[in-house]
């Protein structure tokens, strides 16, 4: 039986493959736990911005202002689970912003917003300079 042939791959991909590998080793890690019945206390930031559903910047900007609070134990920075539930209940409890979707609306001007087809077809005569 031969040894299989030594594959070179380029740099970029073997560091992508390396966190490919770092990340179901997390997962598997994560999945173990879960169904081991012992609770879990802490999360790798990883973990929070996905129990959150937000990215990683957004999950440090909450961090930075103090929102959500981590210690670094044994050289890793957890956070706590029940610092996330508070988190989410204060969250919660703020007053919701309403959404600004499209433009601003016009001041009332005393016509509707959209004209009706008379109204164009006056205004297109009105440029070509007949009447209609």
């Amino acid at each position: 039986m031969t040894a299989p042939a030594m594959v070179l791959l380029p740099q970029d991909a073997l560091e992508a493959l390396r966190a490919e590998l770092a990340a179901l080793r997390e997962l598997v890690q994560t999945v173990l736990r879960q169904q081991s019945g012992v609770p879990v206390l802490a999360m790798s930031r990883e973990e929070a911005c996905e129990s959150l559903r937000i990215g990683k910047s957004s999950l440090n900007d909450l961090i930075q202002s103090g929102e959500l609070p981590t210690a670094e134990v044994c050289g890793r920075r957890l956070i706590s689970v029940d610092d996330v539930r508070e988190l989410l209940r204060r969250k919660t409890a703020e007053p919701v912003r309403p959404l600004r979707t499209g433009r601003p609306k016009r001041e009332a001007t005393g016509t509707t917003a959209t004209p009706t087809r008379d109204e164009v077809a006056r205004r297109r005569a009105a440029r070509a300079g007949r009447a209609v």
